[in-house]
């Protein structure tokens, strides 16, 4: 949204006071106008049990229309509080954990799902990072990193470097390596018909490993893609950019129809699937 239009949508914030809805690690907080005070461009509530922490995303709705943001959650004395921000997102589905982009079914009826973070799209660069590495003489550092990196990555995948693809292993490498981590999560990050990664809390990949495997939709404008997918492994990220836990968890696609394999493939890289 543009400048002019956020600030609209933030005065009527102010006048109306909707109810909002805090999504964070540990579940949701629902507060009501009564709750919540403004203050500064800040809205501040009381957050007694101190569950509502950390990266949350707050949504409300605005002439019938669900919108959010991302924000952080800073405490002062007593009361909890997050700035309103200017960059605002629609919101396209319903405020419940079993609902998103990406949903996966186990056996026993257990769900999780998962959105596309809008700062993180599916679709790939169209240049192979290893190969612009390789060939820039100014940046051999950065590719022997690069190489080292795939060492350790395939080593604790424990999988031959040719059963993955290499844009898989390039975009765990910006998440893991570079600091490129999407404002949302879970999130999910690769989607190419073969192979998915999801980018969650350490607590939220326990609950897509314990899966193990499962009926699995993926939901793109109005195409609905069915398949199922399995648990290969998880990559925890470590590091200067990961002070929390986060990890990114790779399933495999199985049992897809051809057409949806292509067109998910399609949607990955900038070639012509089968070619």
């Amino acid at each position: 949204m543009n400048r002019i239009e956020s600030e609209y949508i933030f005065k009527s914030f102010l006048e109306e006071k909707p109810v909002i809805t805090i999504l964070h690690s540990n579940g949701l907080l629902r507060l009501n106008k009564m709750q919540y005070k403004i203050k500064d461009s800040c809205i501040f509530f009381a957050n007694k049990t101190g569950e509502a922490a950390g990266e949350v995303k707050v949504l409300f709705t605005h002439k019938k229309r669900p919108l959010y943001f991302t924000g952080k959650i800073n405490i002062q004395k007593e009361f909890s509080f997050f700035k309103f921000s200017s960059e605002l997102y629609k919101y396209d589905f319903i405020e419940k954990n079993e609902t998103g982009v990406i949903t996966l079914t186990n056996s026993g009826g257990g769900k999780f799902s998962a959105d596309i973070s809008p700062d993180f799209p599916l679709k790939l660069n169209v240049e192979n990072l290893s190969d612009s590495l390789k060939n820039d003489l100014s940046r051999q550092d950065e590719y022997e990193e690069f190489l080292l990196f795939t060492e350790s990555f395939f080593s604790a995948a424990e999988l031959p470097k040719d059963d993955l693809p290499p844009a898989l292993t390039e975009r765990v490498y910006e998440i893991a390596e570079k600091g490129k981590r999407p404002k949302h999560e879970p999130a999910l990050v690769f989607s190419d018909g073969s192979y998915m990664l999801i980018f969650s809390t350490a607590q939220n990949t326990k609950r897509i490993s314990s899966m193990q495997s499962a009926r699995t939709e993926i939901r793109l404008g109005r195409r609905q893609i069915k398949f199922l997918s399995s648990f290969l492994f998880e990559y925890p990220l470590k590091g200067i950019f990961y002070k929390k836990e986060y990890s990114i968890t790779c399933l495999a696609i199985d049992g897809i129809q051809e057409e949806d394999k292509r067109f998910l493939y399609e949607n990955t890289y900038f070639s012509k699937y089968g070619k």
